[in-house]
C-alpha cells in the first residue's frame, strides 16, 4: 500500500520531494540513478541545475541491478543530457509516497512548508502519525527558518522509512497542518481587512474602537460585512477598517441608479417635472438624487427628490431645486452615501471608524446600496481584493424581524505588533452565532 499525506494549511506553500543524483552523463530518457530510492515515482516534476531539465516528469521507474548495485532507473519525458552527480529534484503532485519495498530498504522524502510573503508560520507546523501503522518505521528531523530571529518562515521536514517486516492493508496516512498569520513587524501602510457592523445596542462608536484597539484585532484574510437586509426604515451601520496607524484607502458608497424618463416637452428651471406616461415614479425614494442626464445636461448640485406622486398620469418628481430638462431625456436617480473613491486615514492606533446612515426606503422596490473599498497605494491591502466590494439591501416591504437570519459576528486570531503573541478577540453584532478562539479551527485551513 502507498503512503498519504493530508495537508491541511492557510496562507503557506508545502511541497513534497525527494532527491537523486545521476550515476553518468547520458543523453536519453533514461537515467540511472546512484542509489535506488523508492520515493521516485511515475509522475513526479523533475527539476535539476541543467539548461534543459526543468519542467520534465517521471514517465516509468524501474528497480535495475547496474554494475552489481541496486538502483534507480527513471524514463523521463523527454530527452535530454544530464551530467554525472548531477542531483535531481523530484517533486509529488499528489501527496503520496511510498511505503512498501524490499524489507529493511531505508528511504527519504522532504516535505517543505514556506510561508507566503507578508506571512508567519504561526502555531508551528505539525506533524502526526496517528494514521501510520506503525511509528517506529518513521525518523523525522526539521529544520526551521527564521525572519527577524523569532519569525518562523520556512519549516523543512525530512522523513525517513523503513521497510518492516509486517505490514497493514491499509494506507498509512501522515497529517501536517500549517496556518499563518500576517506579520505585523515592520509593516507600513497595510490594510488587513473591514466590517461593515450594525451598531450594537447601548455601544458608542469609542467603545466599539477602543476594544478593537486594546484587542490589536487583526482581520488578517477577508472582511466581514453584516449580510442582513435594511428593514425599510433609516438604520446606521458603523464601517469599521483595520489596518497600520496613518494608512490609507478609498471608499465610496451608493445605490445602484434609477433611470426614469422625461416627458417628450423640455423644461426649464422647473421644480416639478412630469415623466412620460410608462415611467414609474414609485421606484424613487426621499432623499434620493440626481446622478446625471443620459443626454448630458449638467446635474445641478445638491439636487434631491422631495417628494413623487403616482396619483395621476403622468407620475411626477418634485426636486429640491429647479432642474433643465430635455425632451425625453433619461435622469438617472439614486443615492450616493460617500463619494466614489473619497481618501479616508487610519488613525495613530490603526482603525478608522465611520457611521454609515442608510436612509429609509419609501420606494415600491429594494434598494441595493454597493460599499467599495480601494487601495489608495498599490499592493497595500493584505490577503484581499482590491476592489472589495459588499452589497447591502434596503427593503421596499418590511419583514418580521425574526425571520431576517443573523447578524455578522466574527472570530479572528489576533496578533500583538510587539511580541507576535497569539490572543482571542470577539465581535458580536447581533443573535448569531459565536465563535470564539480557535473552536472551528478546522474552518481555518483550505484542506488542499
Amino acid at each position: 500500500m502507498a503512503g498519504k499525506i493530508e495537508i491541511y494549511k492557510k496562507g503557506c506553500n508545502v511541497t513534497i520531494t525527494t532527491n537523486g543524483t545521476a550515476l553518468s552523463t547520458t543523453t536519453s530518457t533514461v537515467h540511472y540513478m546512484t542509489v535506488f530510492n523508492s520515493q521516485i515515482r511515475v509522475g513526479q516534476v523533475v527539476n535539476y541545475s541543467g539548461a534543459f531539465g526543468n519542467g520534465l516528469t517521471v514517465t516509468a521507474v524501474t528497480d535495475a541491478s547496474l554494475n552489481n548495485n541496486r538502483r534507480t532507473k527513471i524514463t523521463l519525458s523527454s530527452s535530454v543530457t544530464i551530467s554525472a552527480n548531477t542531483v535531481l529534484t523530484f517533486t509529488s503532485l499528489d501527496n503520496v509516497f511510498t511505503n512498501t519495498g524490499r524489507v529493511g530498504s531505508q528511504s527519504s522524502f522532504t516535505i517543505t512548508i514556506e510561508r507566503i510573503v507578508g506571512k508567519i508560520l504561526s502555531p508551528n507546523p505539525s506533524l502526526s502519525f496517528a494514521g501510520v501503522y506503525s511509528i517506529g518505521d518513521y525518523k523525522v528531523t526539521s529544520v526551521d527558518t527564521y525572519e527577524n530571529t523569532t519569525e518562523l518562515i520556512k519549516r523543512v521536514y525530512v522523513v525517513t522509512h523503513n521497510v518492516p517486516l509486517s505490514r497493514s492493508n491499509k494506507d498509512d496516512v501522515v497529517y501536517l497542518k500549517a496556518n499563518t498569520i500576517v506579520d505585523l513587524t515592520g509593516t507600513q501602510d497595510k490594510i488587513y481587512g473591514y466590517e461593515m457592523l450594525v451598531n450594537p445596542p447601548g455601544q458608542s462608536i469609542d467603545d466599539i474602537t477602543n476594544n478593537i484597539v486594546s484587542a490589536n484585532k487583526d482581520l488578517t484574510s477577508i472582511s466581514f460585512p453584516s449580510k442582513k437586509s435594511i428593514n425599510k426604515k433609516a438604520e446606521r451601520r458603523l464601517l469599521v477598517v483595520y489596518g497600520d496607524p496613518g494608512a490609507t484607502f478609498k471608499l465610496g458608497i451608493a445605490s445602484a441608479s434609477v433611470a426614469l424618463q422625461h416627458e417628450s416637452s423640455a423644461v426649464s428651471t422647473q421644480t416639478t417635472i412630469n415623466l412620460s406616461g410608462s415611467a414609474n415614479a414609485g421606484v424613487l425614494s426621499k432623499g434620493m438624487s440626481i446622478l446625471s442626464f443620459d443626454g448630458g445636461t449638467v446635474v445641478v448640485a445638491g439636487v434631491k427628490v422631495v417628494s413623487k406622486s403616482t396619483a395621476a398620469t403622468p407620475d411626477t418628481v418634485t426636486l429640491s431645486i429647479g432642474q433643465s430638462v430635455l425632451a425625453d431625456d433619461l435622469i438617472n436617480f439614486g443615492y450616493v452615501l460617500v463619494p466614489a473613491n473619497t481618501i479616508r486615514t487610519l488613525n495613530s492606533s490603526g482603525i478608522y471608524a465611520e457611521y454609515i446612515n442608510y436612509p429609509a426606503n419609501d420606494s415600491s422596490a429594494d434598494i441595493v446600496f454597493t460599499t467599495t473599498i480601494s487601495e489608495n497605494i498599490t499592493d497595500s491591502f493584505v490577503e484581499f481584493s482590491t476592489p472589495s466590494v459588499t452589497t447591502a439591501t434596503s427593503l421596499a416591504t418590511p419583514r418580521n424581524q425574526l425571520l431576517f437570519g443573523v447578524y455578522a459576528a466574527t472570530s479572528q486570531r489576533t496578533r500583538s505588533k510587539s511580541s507576535q503573541s497569539p490572543v482571542s478577540s470577539v465581535i458580536s453584532v447581533g443573535g448569531g452565532r459565536v465563535v470564539g478562539g480557535q473552536a472551528e479551527a478546522s474552518a481555518a485551513f483550505d484542506g488542499s
